[in-house]
């Protein structure tokens, strides 16, 4: 397995499909969340926050949050399968194919969250164990056709004998993601001031957000491509083989 071979296809990926990829992350992740956002919070409440879905709902805020996640990672998923097939997907068709996935995204996603918040109350270090063996269940659901339950034995497969390296490719994307939120909270507050509420700060805020989605989506669909070659071998529909 290789950790340069992963950035390069993401890059690629995101390089190749850049208005499917932040379309999908700002439509179906970050435009959702804000929107969302701003109802729990409110002009009358302060201004909308990074987390507020979560704050203002709890754990049901957070699943929302990881569902819609999923759902990008299930669009790009679907380009990178058109590409490999010698196809260039349209925006409609690669929603159209996430949607169609809702009800397993979301047994994946319910599953992530009570595993995951699971393991870190239990000193935290399980959650980095589950993380890590589970860190392509969405792209399995997607790509491989396989029922909830499956997609996490899966993964498991997947990343056994190279769980090392997956982690520490999780910690690189996550502190990526997190410096970008930093950086988009950073100018939305400039651009804020002392008001209430301020669209143009509020979009800024979800044009960070979903660029911090995307780049998820992307290294995702790429881990999993990686892993999967790594284990069974290329596919006869040779996904590799658009990312040159």
């Amino acid at each position: 397995m290789s950790v340069g071979r992963i950035f390069a296809r993401a890059y690629s990926i995101v390089r190749s499909n850049a208005a499917m990829v932040f379309g999908a992350a700002f439509l179906l992740s970050a435009l959702p969340e804000g929107v969302i956002s701003f109802s729990t919070m409110g002009p009358f409440l302060g201004p909308a926050m990074p987390g507020a879905l979560v704050f203002g709902w709890g754990l049901p805020g957070a699943l929302v949050g990881l569902l819609l996640q999923s759902l990008v990672q299930a669009v790009i998923m679907h380009v990178v399968i058109a590409e490999g097939r010698g196809r260039r997907a349209e925006f409609g068709e690669s929603v159209g194919f996430a949607m169609s996935h809702l009800l397993q995204l979301a047994g994946v996603s319910l599953l992530l969250m009570v595993g995951l918040g699971l393991g870190f109350l239990f000193f935290v270090i399980p959650f980095f164990f589950l993380a890590t063996r589970w860190a392509v269940a969405v792209a399995v659901v997607v790509a491989e056709a396989t029922g909830v339950g499956r997609a996490f034995g899966r993964s498991s497969e997947l990343t056994a004998g190279a769980r090392w390296k997956v982690f520490g490719l999780g910690i690189v994307v996550i502190l990526v993601t997190v410096l970008i939120d930093v950086v988009g909270l950073v100018m939305k507050t400039a651009i804020q001031g002392n008001t209430m509420f301020n669209p143009l700060a509020m979009t800024v805020e979800m044009i960070a957000g979903a660029i911090g989605t995307a780049l998820w989506g992307a290294m995702q669909a790429s881990l999993y491509i990686e892993l999967r070659d790594w284990k069974d071998g290329p596919a006869t529909d040779r996904l590799v083989e658009i990312f040159r």
